[in-house]
Order: C-alpha cells, then structure tokens, then sequence
C-alpha cells in the first residue's frame, strides 16, 4: 500500500509540474518553490525528463551546495532554470532571464 501511495503522489507531482509549467513561462517574473513537494532536486529533474525536458549543469559550489541546471524543451522557446541549495534547502523553478 505505502508503495502505491508513493506512485500516486509521484503521478500527483508530475502532473502539477505539467499543468504549471506553462504559466511560468508566460510570466518571468514566476518561480515555483519546489521545496513545497517534498522531493530531491534529483526526482524533481527525473520528472521533468519524463515531461521532455533536458538538462544541463549551469553552475555548482563547495559547502553552500548551491546548484543550477538549465532545462530546455523542443516544444518551447524559453528555458527554465532549476536551482537549489543543499546547504539552505530551497529549490526553484523559474524561467531563464
């Protein structure tokens, strides 16, 4: 049972990311504070690979942990920055200036 809740709220995410996801890119100035869902920046990009995003390493430090992916997708034009500190523990979804 506890895995099937897991699938579901797995699902559950995905689909929030997929629905909201558009509504970033129509506004710039948006970001998504994706601490909210509960999850690892890597599950958070294993998402977003399965919408058809792709990623690339922007940028990462030492102890802060502070890490920045692109994200590009061949339906849309803007690209997405999703970025997180270990050491703070946020993580963000926003469109790429």
């Amino acid at each position: 049972m506890k895995e099937m809740i897991e699938k579901a709220r797995y699902s559950l995410t995905k689909n929030i990311l997929e629905l909201t996801i558009p509504e970033l890119l129509e506004d710039d100035e948006k970001i998504i504070d994706l601490k909210e869902f509960g999850y690892s920046p890597y599950d958070i990009i294993e998402m977003l690979q399965e919408l058809g995003w792709e990623y690339e390493l922007l940028d990462e430090n030492g102890w802060e942990q502070d890490t920045t992916y692109l994200l590009t997708h061949d339906m849309y034009k803007k690209q997405l920055i999703l970025s997180y500190s270990g050491f703070y523990w946020t993580m963000h979804l926003q469109v790429k200036d």
